[in-house]
């Protein structure tokens, strides 16, 4: 089976997927991680396949535009800011991540490419949620 893993953010959102590509490529899987650039070596090092996603978050926030963003006093604004920085990127990501899921069988992906269900609703192929955090409340 053919697995594509999308994941963006930084390294600790990254890593843990590393780990289930890693499991699914001893299954007998293929596994094709796609992130960011700068986490090719990381992914490549430990034998799986890698596919950049451009508009890298982490990049855009280390440029003077990000920290002068993150040093806004009114948080409305800096959401607003946010928005707006980000947007152009966020299609990147999803183009990218359009583009490298054709040949897929599955696409699993985090609360942060959560567009990969969408892609695999137009590719009719399962998507799975790879939460990294707790995604609910509900203690019951």
């Amino acid at each position: 089976m053919r697995i594509i893993i999308l994941t963006t953010g930084s390294r600790g959102d990254v890593q843990p997927l590393i780990a289930l590509g890693l499991g699914l490529q001893q299954a007998g899987h293929s596994v094709k991680l796609v992130t960011h650039h700068p986490f090719q070596e990381m992914v490549q090092s430990y034998g799986l396949e890698f596919a950049a996603m451009g508009g890298d978050v982490q990049a855009l926030m280390a440029q003077e535009a990000g920290q002068q963003m993150l040093e806004a006093s009114n948080p409305v604004k800096l959401i607003q800011k946010y928005a707006q920085m980000v947007a152009p990127l966020l299609a990147e990501a999803m183009a990218d991540s359009w583009q490298n899921c054709q040949d897929s069988d599955v696409i699993i992906g985090t609360a942060y490419t959560i567009w990969g269900f969408d892609i695999a609703q137009k590719l009719q192929i399962p998507f799975i949620l790879a939460a990294l955090m707790p995604q609910s409340a509900n203690f019951d």
